[in-house]
């Protein structure tokens, strides 16, 4: 740490001896042009300090295949509150897919097609990041009924767009549509897309799916079909188990 400071010390003298050139401040350089040799030579060491740290690091990443590690790892996922499945180096922490993967020197973080990762292995390090993460995705709140009145709008406008003329024609009930569809209808504007990412439209398909697949006189279908522009692996949020699907139907009674 006492390197790190001189270093920020000399970029900071480092500053002032530019500006008083460019200035042409010939005070203002004489003073600083010494200090900045003085913290120069205190930096001397620096290649001693990486290669203590390089070695530091070196131990770390042999930690890293121990039961101790791994212990440490799933207490310190536990203690962040995240409900940690699975065994090293393969967890899930629902709706997610956690990989830890020591010889890669990374660490994967999947939910459908998305995957995010991490060079971070400390335990408490990693767990905060962890936890961001699924909070993001699994604390919003979710309005059910709200959120199937906007499913079932951009339902009818995809219906008519697959097998109509447009918004005036008929809806045909009972038609498969395609999801990606969907999701471009619900997130026509880009500001949108960027506040509603496809991780959340995925997650709140599969809240949909746990409350029920019934409101009104409407019941859901979710199927998959391989002309679809694009499927989604959706979580069910009973099992842990993802299901590949690419149309939503809707029925009316």
């Amino acid at each position: 740490m006492e390197l790190l400071r001189t270093f920020k010390r000399a970029t900071k003298t480092l500053v002032a001896v530019e500006k008083a050139v460019e200035t042409w401040d010939f005070r203002s350089f004489e003073r600083s042009k010494f200090a900045l040799a003085e913290q120069m030579k205190r930096l001397d060491g620096w290649e001693d300090h990486v290669a203590r740290m390089d070695a530091q690091l070196q131990q770390q990443q042999a930690f890293l295949e121990s039961e101790v590690y791994r212990q440490e790892l799933e207490a310190a996922l536990r203690d962040s509150g995240l409900p940690l499945e699975g065994e090293f180096p393969d967890y899930r922490i629902p709706p997610f897919e956690l990989k830890i993967a020591c010889e890669e020197k990374v660490v994967r973080l999947r939910m459908g097609r998305k995957v995010e990762s991490t060079g971070m292995f400390e335990p408490t390090a990693l767990a905060r990041w962890l936890r961001k993460r699924y909070d993001s995705v699994v604390r919003r709140s979710f309005p059910a009924r709200r959120f199937f009145r906007n499913l079932l709008a951009a339902y009818r406008l995809a219906n008519r767009l697959t097998f109509g003329a447009g918004s005036g024609s008929k809806v045909l009930w009972g038609k498969a549509v395609s999801l990606q569809l969907i999701y471009d209808l619900l997130t026509v504007r880009a500001e949108t897309r960027g506040e509603y990412p496809v991780t959340y439209f995925v997650y709140d398909l599969a809240r949909l799916r746990a409350t029920g697949l019934t409101y009104d006189a409407y019941t859901l279908e979710f199927g998959f079909t391989r002309s679809a522009r694009r499927s989604f692996l959706i979580p069910d949020l009973s099992t842990g188990r993802e299901e590949r699907f690419s149309t939503l139907t809707i029925h009316r009674k």
